[in-house]
């Protein structure tokens, strides 16, 4: 099926056409045999997989389990993580069933979450549908290097840079659903990235504070939303463990790392009834939690296994 595949090598990016007519570019340094890759024709399934492989071994999550071309995904127990790992074989096939126009492949990936997540979480589903639509109005492959463009509507993770993955949207779904984010909330966005959840959670939130680490991501990340318009949001550089006390309290903060426990400023920076989402839990046991604060109280539920880049920061991972 994957056969006749040209493989070229240009301004040290490679790209491979595929026989469905879809074109991936892949950046430099995931390459291991050059001169392997540069021959006029391989075979691309087994260099696919070892691109992928390279792929995991940078830290990144490769996406959720799908059939892309029906939108449909079958029904898992309690405890299925929301995004799962899969061959390279298994996503070069999903690549090769995308639409070619963007808006159709769009459409198709958040009809695929919504299969997921609405069979097997207990996310509400009016959450849900709002956080789908706030999906379906962001291009998501402006906020993935050009290389990924092709890949944005996959149902996987990708690599910005600096160690940095922009996450899985399904997972940027459940997480913005479990936000409970109305027109009026003020949310605190941890983990800049790209800046892809930061826009998701403006088309739902009257006013956006994002919070990065690394300042190279924030500048770029605060540029790109800047010029498609994202006014809502206020991108800072800093300790987003701290959270923003001078823009606190907020309705909902969403944090985009992992950490052994909720860090107590981001709780204390919630208001009466608000939710604080994140991954908790040992590294490699993480699971993805929502913290709701009462008067006095909090409670906490899980929403499922989960894998994100370790927090940094006062109160992240040492």
């Amino acid at each position: 099926m994957l056969t006749d595949t040209v493989v070229a090598r240009t301004n040290f990016r490679f790209r491979a056409r595929l026989t469905c007519g879809q074109t991936i570019w892949w950046r430099p340094g995931f390459e291991r045999n050059a001169s392997v890759l540069e021959t006029a024709e391989v075979s691309l399934t087994a260099r696919f997989d070892a691109l992928l492989a390279r792929f995991i071994e940078m830290g990144h999550d490769l996406g959720m389990a799908a059939e892309l071309e029906t939108g449909s995904m079958p029904s898992h127990s309690e405890g299925w993580p929301l995004s799962p790992g899969y061959d390279g074989e298994t996503l070069l096939a999903w690549a090769c069933a995308q639409p070619t126009s963007p808006s159709e492949r769009r459409r198709q990936l958040l009809q695929l979450i919504w299969n997921r997540l609405s069979a097997d979480t207990s996310l509400d589903h009016t959450d849900l549908r709002r956080a789908l639509a706030a999906m379906g109005s962001v291009p998501r492959e402006r906020f993935v290097p050009i290389e990924f463009a092709p890949l944005a509507y996959l149902p996987m993770a990708g690599d910005i840079g600096h160690g940095q993955s922009i996450s899985n949207p399904i997972v940027v779904a459940a997480m913005t659903a479990a936000a409970g984010i109305t027109a009026g909330s003020s949310v605190l966005d941890v983990g800049t990235g790209s800046g892809y959840q930061a826009a998701v959670l403006a088309e739902l939130a009257s006013s956006v504070v994002s919070i990065e680490v690394i300042s190279e991501l924030a500048d770029s990340a605060r540029t790109r939303l800047s010029d498609l318009g994202y006014d809502r949001v206020r991108v800072e550089t800093g300790d987003g463990s701290l959270g923003s006390p001078c823009m606190a309290p907020f309705d909902a903060i969403v944090v985009a790392a992992g950490a052994a426990a909720a860090p107590p400023p981001l709780v204390a920076q919630l208001k009466i009834g608000g939710r604080l989402v994140m991954p908790i839990g040992s590294v490699g046991a993480e699971e993805l939690i929502v913290t709701t604060r009462s008067a006095g109280d909090v409670t906490m539920e899980s929403l499922g296994p989960v894998q994100f880049v370790p927090m940094r920061g006062s109160f992240g991972r040492p």
